[in-house]
């Protein structure tokens, strides 16, 4: 009698991982487009989480210091705009946040079937709890 292999556990797909980071930043921001100020928690189509370096950096894909919440308008005016966009993360973040978040940028990073597990637990997790804040009366943007 042959012996079954042991299943092996799935790798959680790139998609899962962007959608749960994309729903953390949405709640950490309290749905208010950071440029902006407009409140879009009850059409949340309109707001996009917005990576600071490009998604393509995968050490700071999930990073939270590496994203946040823009209306559609104001993420398009962003992207056309470098230098301001540059501007505007560094005054956000504070220099030291910002050129940490620039050095890991420029890291090599391979994230294991594990790591990636992981990762989406921790994400679902600050989730959760940003959702337990919020259902105490806390509003405006959380920190993580």
């Amino acid at each position: 009698m042959a012996k079954k292999k042991p299943k092996k556990k799935k790798r959680p797909r790139q998609a899962n991982l962007d959608k749960a980071f994309s729903m953390l930043v949405r709640e950490r921001d309290d749905y208010n487009c950071q440029i902006c100020g407009m409140n879009f928690r009850h059409d949340p189509g309109f707001l996009d989480c917005s990576h600071h370096v490009g998604r393509a950096r995968g050490n700071t894909r999930w990073y939270p210091d590496n994203a946040s919440s823009k209306c559609r308008t104001c993420h398009g005016k962003m992207d056309l705009n470098p230098l301001e966009h540059s501007d505007w993360v560094r005054k956000r973040l504070g220099t030291d946040r910002y050129e940490k978040l620039k050095h890991m940028a420029g890291q090599l990073l391979k994230l294991t079937d594990s790591d990636r597990r992981d990762l989406l637990a921790s994400l679902r997790k600050d989730y959760q709890m940003l959702l337990s804040r919020r259902s105490t009366g806390e509003v405006g943007e959380l920190e993580l």
